[in-house]
């Protein structure tokens, strides 16, 4: 079997330094539903699922999102890809993008036709067609993508409101890269204790004791709303952030 071609590789760095206010939002919109729950209860419960929920975990689920959405949405491109996740330790997540196809035909109708690649197609002769198929297009569209997934990447997340770093490099690039970052990161004071501990399964351990508290007033015993409860069940639904 032919090992890759390295220059249809991408690697996609992505680091999640904070998520704070993507699940408040998150929680926020997941609770607008519940119009039993006190207005400021909701407040209360998105503002602690956000501090609560460790980027670790939104980590996972980006990533799991990552490899389902870009290579569905390439393929409607006429870009055949393979993604998949290589590497995770807690926020630290490297995708592998291998770019295995390129249709020549629904490239003529598709949106990469503002780059230029159609006049290839109008250029070339049947003979050439299957080099630049396999090769050209290929490589081309390569480039293309290290150039412009980067922002892309940078505006998915800022529309989330998720503060992550991101690092989109060839294969020749993500060897020097990769260790000087993980070094960096393994490195730094607060990485294991920040990253380590998942908060939501503490409450869920006091959920399955007791799902509600009572407090007594004027002899009467009336529920009242756990608002780690609220959180957690409103939070449990967010960790997947489709792109």
């Amino acid at each position: 079997m032919a090992a890759d071609d390295p220059d249809k590789i991408l690697y996609l760095n992505l680091i999640i330094h904070d998520v704070t206010e993507a699940v408040k939002a998150r929680v926020s919109k997941k609770l607008e539903r519940a119009v039993m729950i006190p207005n400021a209860v909701k407040a209360q419960a998105a503002t602690r699922a956000g501090h609560m929920t460790s980027p670790k975990y939104v980590a996972q689920a980006l990533a799991q999102s990552l490899c389902k959405k870009i290579p569905e949405n390439m393929q409607k491109q006429g870009v055949t890809v393979e993604l998949e996740e290589v590497f995770r330790e807690h926020t630290f997540v490297v995708l592998q993008l291998k770019i295995k196809h390129v249709n020549p035909l629904t490239i003529m109708t598709s949106a990469w036709t503002e780059y230029g690649l159609s006049w290839i197609l109008e250029s070339i002769g049947q003979s050439n067609r299957r080099f630049v198929e396999d090769c050209y297009l290929p490589n081309m569209v390569t480039s293309l993508l290290a150039a412009t997934v980067p922002k892309m990447l940078a505006e998915k997340m800022s529309d989330k409101k998720i503060d992550a770093e991101t690092k989109v490099l060839r294969a020749a690039e993500q060897a020097l890269y990769f260790y000087e970052k993980l070094n960096e990161l393994r490195s730094s004071d607060h990485w294991d204790q920040r990253f380590t501990l998942n908060p939501i399964k503490t409450i869920y351990k006091r959920m399955s004791s007791s799902s509600t508290t009572c407090s007594i007033t004027s002899g009467t015993a009336q529920p009242e709303e756990d608002e780690s409860l609220v959180a957690t069940s409103a939070c449990s639904s967010s960790w997947s952030f489709p792109l």
